[in-house]
C-alpha cells in the first residue's frame, strides 16, 4: 500500500512539473509574439529559435529574421528566409515588397511602382 501511495504521489508531481513546464513555455511564447509585434525582429527570432519545435516557433523564428534581414537592408537572406516559410504570415506581402526592391534598383521604376502599389 506504501509503493502504491508514493507512486500516486509521484505520479501526481510528474503531471504538475509537466504542467508548469508547458505553462512557462507558452508565456515564452507569448513573450517572443511581443517582441516580433514590437518590432525587435533578432531577440523575438533568438526566443523562437530556444523553443524549437514548440508550435510553429521555428516559422517564426525564421519569419522575424526576414524581417530583421529586411530592417538591415540585407535582401537576398530577408528573400531566402521569407521563402522558407512563405505564405506564412505577411511573408508572401514582404516578398512582393523585396521584388520592388529589386526592380527599382535595376532601373525599371514601372515595374517597381506597380509593386509597391499592390
Amino acid at each position: 500500500m506504501k509503493k502504491l501511495s508514493l507512486m500516486a504521489l509521484l505520479l501526481c508531481m510528474a503531471l504538475t512539473l509537466t504542467a508548469c513546464a508547458t505553462a512557462d513555455i507558452g508565456e515564452y511564447y507569448q513573450s517572443a509574439q511581443l517582441y516580433l509585434g514590437c518590432g525587435d525582429y533578432d531577440y523575438a527570432a533568438e526566443l523562437f529559435e530556444q523553443l524549437g519545435e514548440y508550435e510553429d516557433a521555428a516559422d517564426y523564428a525564421l519569419y522575424a529574421r526576414g524581417l530583421q534581414a529586411i530592417e538591415d537592408e540585407e535582401y537576398d537572406l530577408a528573400r531566402a528566409n521569407l521563402k522558407a516559410v512563405n505564405p506564412f504570415k505577411s511573408s508572401g506581402r514582404y516578398l512582393m515588397y523585396l521584388d520592388a526592391v529589386t526592380a527599382e534598383a535595376d532601373g525599371k521604376l514601372e515595374e517597381a511602382l506597380a509593386l509597391y502599389e499592390k
